[in-house]
């Protein structure tokens, strides 16, 4: 309290012992924080990297015993073919030789798969010959299997040297009618300004978290990187329709509160819209219905083959499932 006779004692303490060593503590935290959150994720996930570890053991005497060869090798085995060979020692042992290089989907290559083909097209081009990369970092999906969309986004040109790169963005889109196209660049034009909101507040929200000044200045160099790279992605978003015809895009959100069935109303809807198109007179070979999972795609399915004993022929459909005999209901 105020009034006790020991407090200048107790606080002179607290300022020069006691608030020095929490200062410590709180430093020695920071400065571990990232270890000791990667090691308590591997003590949680042991046990399954064990039988992990265990199951690719098990693969690899199997592939060897019968000789087989996957296609997730080829990129392994091509990279000690490659290694930091030059392109005319590469071609010797392969026994070819290519003048031209296509790689479409880009955006989805993997490091180790770039590496084994830059001194290929290294080579090309220093014999004067064009090769073509296609690809869109707004598409990237295989970062699971190593996929890195910064290759495409900038390391290319980058790696090879802006003399030699030409970019084309490629404006004009020749598939959709104009509702789409505008449906998208209004999609992916707010969608890129909230994402980059989100980015910029949860990384906010964590340097704030932390009382380790250079952590602090850490999280805003990567908040930097990070919305140069996304602003970089997403420069050229806007797209101008080529195809003839209005086209339509119709959004419809379903509420999935518990008091509520979702799927039962997922239905419900998707055969008044299916309806609808029909009645308008739109071809059923022109009609894709497309699902999230295989196991939404089996109720669909299932839901048509019951409409179709009432109402026959008039949701005919084909599917994957649909050269089943099991599944075939007629």
């Amino acid at each position: 309290s105020k009034t006790h006779t020991n407090r200048s004692i107790i606080l002179n303490l607290v300022q020069d012992q006691l608030h020095p060593l929490l200062q410590q503590a709180f430093e020695y935290i920071n400065s571990k924080e990232e270890k000791y959150l990667t090691n308590k994720l591997i003590l949680d996930n042991i046990y399954i990297f064990g039988v992990y570890n265990d199951l690719l053991t098990e693969l690899k005497n199997y592939r060897d015993e019968h000789n087989i060869l996957m296609l997730s090798d080829i990129t392994d085995m091509l990279n000690n073919i490659i290694g930091n060979n030059h392109a005319p020692f590469i071609y010797e042992k392969v026994g070819a030789h290519f003048h031209h290089f296509l790689i479409d989907e880009f955006q989805d290559t993997s490091r180790l798969q770039w590496s084994n083909f830059k001194p290929l097209i290294e080579n090309s081009l220093a014999e004067g010959n064009e090769n073509l990369i296609v690809g869109d970092v707004k598409q990237a999906i295989y970062r699971w299997r190593g996929g890195d969309w910064k290759i495409l986004l900038k390391d290319v040109e980058e790696e090879l040297g802006d003399r030699l790169v030409n970019k084309k963005i490629l404006s004009n889109n020749y598939r959709s009618t104009k509702s789409v196209v505008d449906f998208n660049n209004k999609i992916f034009s707010k969608g890129s300004q909230q994402i980059e909101e989100f980015f910029k507040s949860s990384l906010h929200e964590h340097a704030l978290k932390s009382l380790n000044k250079s952590k602090v200045e850490n999280y805003k160099s990567i908040e930097d990187k990070l919305i140069a790279n996304f602003n970089l992605a997403y420069q050229d978003i806007n797209q101008s329709f080529i195809k003839e015809g209005e086209g339509h895009v119709d959004v419809e959100f379903i509420p999935t509160d518990k008091s509520s069935n979702y799927w039962e109303s997922v239905e419900e809807q998707f055969l008044i819209k299916l309806d609808q198109i029909l009645d308008q007179g739109v071809q059923k070979k022109d009609i894709a219905i497309l699902v999230r999972s295989g196991n939404e795609a089996a109720k669909i399915t299932k839901l048509l083959s019951e409409k179709n004993k009432i109402d026959k022929d008039r949701y005919l459909f084909v599917s994957s499932s649909s050269f089943k005999l099991k599944d075939n209901h007629y």
